[in-house]
């Protein structure tokens, strides 16, 4: 074993600094968190199976909704709003000695996967230096997501029907007229409540935004593992170089 230490002191030295300095690589980098959450929207339009055309006309807008929707996620409104409200972000601020979010930087740590289809899929991960804030972030647009997938909907609808009845409370006098905005409320109701369940059913949480425990970078193992290689590749080199040199003379 000593023979084999004094002939390969070299190598062996090359792995050990090699292995240090993925050592410190790993305790000194950035620790960067990642918070998921998985949300899939169904499908709501029921297609007739003989008219081919229809059927590639709704999935195609389907999808174009799917798609208007993923741009609709991440705003600079609803950023601003998130830096201005949310404590954990105040929080980071402090910790990283007064340095100001910014949307461009919020932005970068932000990842939506959308695959559009029967089912419209919407994969968000956010990576940040902080697990709080991956998981803040991360929950704020998924509640977007619920908002417009859902609740936007709803709020428009409630718009509209509270402009319809003023209207009708105008001309009560008028039977025939009031008759008529009364029977508009009545099926606009009935299929905004059918539209609206389908959409509630329709929203499947796959899974929700949660705290990360453990970063996902560094790895230290896979850190160590290259350093390793590294190490012994180096080393070899370095032998072979000494004892070319040795042979050389």
């Amino acid at each position: 074993m000593q023979k084999f230490f004094k002939a390969h002191y070299v190598l062996l030295s090359s792995v050990v600094v090699a292995l240090l300095a993925g050592l410190i690589f790993s305790f000194v980098t950035t620790k960067i968190y990642s918070s998921k959450s998985h949300v899939g929207l169904f499908r709501q339009n029921l297609e007739d199976p003989d008219g081919n055309n229809e059927e590639a006309r709704n999935r195609w807008v389907w999808i174009r909704d799917g798609l208007n929707l993923q741009s609709s996620l991440v705003t600079d409104a609803v950023l601003v709003d998130f830096i201005s409200k949310n404590p954990v972000a105040k929080e980071y601020e402090e910790q990283s000695l007064g340095k100001k979010l910014s949307l461009v930087y919020l932005k970068s740590l932000i990842k939506i996967d959308y695959t559009g289809a029967d089912e419209n899929n919407y994969i968000i991960e956010v990576k940040a230096p902080n697990a709080k804030l991956a998981y803040e972030l991360n929950n704020v647009i998924f509640d977007r997501l619920k908002y417009l997938a859902i609740e936007s909907n709803r709020l428009n609808f409630e718009a509209v029907i509270a402009k319809l009845n003023a209207t009708a409370e105008k001309v009560k006098e008028n039977a025939e007229s009031y008759r008529f905005y009364q029977s508009k409320i009545e099926k606009m109701v009935f299929n905004f409540t059918l539209n609206q369940t389908q959409r509630e059913r329709g929203f499947s949480v796959i899974t929700s935004p949660s705290i990360p425990t453990e970063p996902i970078w560094p790895k230290t193992n896979l850190i160590m593992f290259v350093s390793v290689v590294l190490g012994l590749i180096l080393g070899s080199f370095i032998e072979f170089l000494l004892f070319y040199c040795k042979k050389a003379k």
